[in-house]
């Protein structure tokens, strides 16, 4: 599937080749590929801890605060790990990169397995390609396993719940009914998402969402809503 796509963008050199705000061509070489967990690795200087254990998080708050860095508002694994892509990864995403391999606890509605060089991480069937810093396409092999996709609906409630009572109100629910759905079977399926919008921004040399999007976004529509309500 990715090598799909990206011999189709190869070979629309004439349609790809002119974008605003860039001196070369975009699609006329084959794409970069970071692989996600070594590539952090390397950027780190350290080794990551095994992601699937309980301590697993308390030791990634560890490589912030040894670094001086921020934590993200609700620091559960998979925001920081998602947090630390965009810090050490995607800023090596000017040209088309293909980021790979990514932690399970990301993609919990993706087929996993381990990773053939680290065997003791668990990492996801999944491809993001990044043009530009921005993600522009989102593929992965769905999980098809009613007992696998259970077992990953519970891991992201775990990851969910913080100290104090406090956690992410966007970590995946315990989806019974989809999981019902998989026991009855579900083919080997996959498939890949591209953004409309940002690939606009990309052909427009546009740096803000809300220059392509044809009525504004959320925030703009309530603002201007209030707005006329108050007058």
């Amino acid at each position: 599937m990715l090598r799909s796509i990206e011999n189709y963008l190869l070979g629309q050199p004439d349609k790809f080749g002119a974008i605003p705000s860039r001196t070369e061509p975009f699609f006329d070489k084959p794409f970069h590929v970071i692989d996600f967990i070594p590539a952090l690795q390397e950027q780190l200087g350290a080794t990551l801890p095994p992601l699937h254990e309980p301590d697993a998080r308390d030791k990634i708050i560890e490589f912030y605060r040894q670094r001086g860095n921020r934590l993200p508002s609700t620091p559960t694994l998979p925001r920081l790990l998602d947090d630390m892509c965009s810090n050490y990864l995607e800023h090596a995403t000017s040209s088309p990169t293909w980021i790979i391999n990514t932690p399970e606890c990301l993609s919990p509605l993706a087929k996993s397995f381990a990773h053939p060089d680290i065997p003791h991480q668990r990492v996801a069937a999944r491809a993001e390609l990044f043009v530009n810093f921005k993600e522009l396409v989102n593929c992965y092999e769905e999980e098809n396993s009613p007992f696998e996709q259970r077992r990953k609906f519970i891991d992201q409630q775990k990851y969910g719940k913080l100290e104090g009572g406090k956690g992410d109100e966007e970590a995946h629910i315990i989806d019974e009914d989809y999981c019902e759905a998989l026991e009855w079977g579900m083919p080997p399926t996959g498939g890949w998402g591209c953004g409309v919008d940002r690939l606009v921004m990309l052909l427009s040399g546009k740096d803000n969402i809300s220059d392509v999007l044809s009525f504004g976004n959320l925030r703009k529509v309530t603002w201007s809503a209030t707005g006329a309500d108050k007058k």
